[in-house]
Formats: C-alpha cells, structure tokens, sequence
C-alpha cells in the first residue's frame, strides 16, 4: 500500500513533501510489484494538493 502526494509534472518539485510523478510511480513495476487498485483525492477539502493510494501486489514469478 502506498500513499503519496503526486504531481502533474515531471518537474523537480522544490522541496519537502517531494510529491511522486507518474514516471516515478511507475518505477514500482520495476521492483516486481503490478497495480491492483489506484484512488485519486485531494489532502483535504479546498486544497490543490493531490494523493493517490495505490494498492500493489507482487508479481507472481513462478512459471507453471
């Protein structure tokens, strides 16, 4: 399960909280992890502040 600030841009962001770009989310492919299930919200009502939570499940690497 992963929860993070995101955002739109592959842009450096300036500074902490370091939000995640889509490029980046990606990455957790990479480490064998697939994406189940994916929620957008905002950090609270009013706010440009952008999250997802992210549901990942490992890659099953056994061949049958």
């Amino acid at each position: 399960m992963l929860i993070t600030h995101v955002r739109d841009t592959e842009a450096e962001p300036s500074g902490p909280p370091w939000p995640l770009s889509n490029s980046e989310l990606a990455q957790f492919d990479n480490f064998g992890l697939q994406q189940v299930e994916k929620l957008v919200f905002w950090e609270s009502k009013g706010t440009d502040v952008k999250q997802v939570q992210i549901e990942y499940r490992r890659h099953n690497s056994l061949s049958k």
